[in-house]
């Protein structure tokens, strides 16, 4: 289990073991924190037979099926569309009002919540507001606020924060991950050291480090903004996101309008990228003479 959940587990363990648990959760937070991870640790545990520990046994007949990934009472909505439609919502719910199969227990878990239709989400409503017995619902969001009032006022609401700086690169470390962030590179990935360790890992471009030094060789006046634009050019999409992180960053700081200005820029041209033809180049030389 990632660090960052123990203390919220340990609440939420007592009171599995309690049978006080909460019939729907809403864990939220940031992106890349690992709520759907946490959630399957959450869903796990509600149907382990286990009623003592703080985790799931993972050998009883429950742990084991669900880490064959065949429990009956365990149903996961995740979606690779950009919404949650009615007929998936409806056919788990069809599903939870039905008996449970084995532990007694029945779960429903739903990654990325606030990508459900209205329609879905009125489907999933009445099962909040009339839950069958021995029936959870977890929900996940990294923009909870997109939910509808109905669905929160139903919900036991859970904010995950990230991490703070240390125990982060601590976990980073343990995980092996080189190079470990500075304070400003973790800010980029919103305190996320998930986030981070999968740009590490799956990078197929420039990295944050390379971002940091060629910000600070465009402070040192080492290199021209000509020759960062066409370095970074390949990698634009996240540099700009990096870029408007470091703007804002310095806005708070030192609250001067040029670098709200800067930062406004990077929204700007994080919306032209996205057409075809565009010069990115050009595009990178305005947003570099700010640094």
């Amino acid at each position: 289990m990632l660090p960052w959940f123990k203390e919220l587990n340990q609440q939420l363990a007592s009171r599995i073991n309690n049978n006080i648990l909460h019939h729907a959760i809403l864990i939220s937070g940031t992106i890349g924190l690992g709520k759907e991870q946490y959630a399957s640790h959450l869903s796990k545990k509600i149907l382990c037979e286990d009623k003592v520990s703080m985790l799931a046994c993972g050998i009883c007949k429950s742990c084991q099926l669900i880490d064959a990934g065949s429990h009956p009472d365990n149903h996961v909505v995740v979606s690779d569309k950009t919404q949650i439609g009615i007929d998936l919502i409806r056919k788990e719910i069809e599903t939870l009002s039905k008996t449970a199969q084995l532990s007694g227990n029945k779960v429903l878990t739903i990654a990325n919540a606030d990508l459900m239709t209205e329609s879905a989400t009125n489907s999933l409503l009445k099962t909040l507001e009339e839950p069958t017995n021995n029936t959870y619902i977890i929900l996940t969001s990294s923009q909870s606020q997109r939910l509808l009032p109905t669905i929160l006022s139903r919900c036991e609401k859970l904010n995950v924060n990230p991490p703070d700086f240390e125990s982060a690169r601590e976990w980073l470390s343990q995980e092996s991950i080189s190079p470990l962030p500075s304070k400003d590179a973790l800010r980029a990935f919103k305190g996320s050291p998930l986030a981070y360790k999968n740009s590490v890992e799956q990078a197929s471009g420039l990295l944050y480090t390379d971002f940091e030094f060629t910000i600070q060789e465009l402070i040192e006046r080492t290199t021209g903004v000509n020759k960062a634009s066409i370095q970074w050019q390949k990698d634009a999409d996240k540099l700009v996101v990096w870029l408007g992180q470091y703007f804002l960053n310095r806005y708070k700081d030192s609250n001067k309008e040029s670098d709200f200005i800067a930062y406004q820029k990077t929204v700007d041209a994080n919306k032209k990228l996205n057409h075809a033809g565009l010069n990115k180049v050009l595009i990178l030389q305005s947003l570099f003479s700010h640094v």
